[in-house]
Formats: C-alpha cells, sequence, structure tokens
C-alpha cells in the first residue's frame, strides 16, 4: 500500500525492520504538502480495516515519524536523519498510535 502512494521514480519504499520502513520521498514542496502527502499514505493503510487483534486499536495501522529537510543539507548525516525519524516514530506510537509526527530541519 506505501508502494501504491509513491508518485516519482525517485521515491522510495525500503524496510528496515520486521514492522519498520522508511519513505524516502525527493519533494520540493513546502513542509505543509509533505506532511499532507504522508498523512494521505497514513489514511491508505488505515483505510484497508485489516483487523489486527494485537493492536492497541485493533487494526493494521501505521504510526510514522517525519524528518523533513528544506533544501539540501550538507550538516545532516543520513544516521543521524534516520535516529530522528526512528525518535518521533516512536513519539507517534506513545502518542497513541495511527498518526505522523514529524520535524523540519533547515
Amino acid at each position: 500500500m506505501l508502494r501504491q502512494q509513491l508518485q516519482r521514480a525517485s521515491d522510495h519504499v525500503y524496510r528496515v525492520g520486521g514492522e519498520e520502513f522508511a519513505i524516502l520521498l525527493d519533494i520540493n514542496e513546502p513542509p505543509e504538502k509533505v506532511q499532507q502527502f504522508i498523512e494521505q499514505m497514513r489514511a491508505a493503510v488505515e483505510a484497508l480495516a485489516i483487523t489486527h487483534e494485537g493492536s492497541p486499536i485493533g487494526r493494521v495501522s501505521v504510526s510514522m515519524g517525519l524528518v523533513a529537510l528544506k533544501g539540501l543539507s550538507a550538516t545532516r548525516s543520513s544516521a543521524e536523519l534516520y535516529s530522528l525519524a526512528d525518535t518521533l516514530l516512536y513519539q507517534a506510537k506513545q502518542a497513541g498510535r495511527n498518526q505522523v509526527v514529524s520535524q523540519l530541519l533547515d
């Protein structure tokens, strides 16, 4: 479902853990547009309405940590960006799951 939402050949979804994915997008849009696009991805998974008895919300959902860069930033390593996205992901999970927590970096 996540791959189906991608709009450009330069966008990619990677599995980075058992239940974790990294989504790399090359979007030259304002942060609000990026947030809106990611929210659409989250909602697309929610719309599947797949039952998941082990989930606190009873269905398959997606919690996302979004790091958006304003232009290319030579001062941010991929490890730093991944770590920040992971931190934001866990904030989304702690806040009740099935949501996006984001941060814009200059």
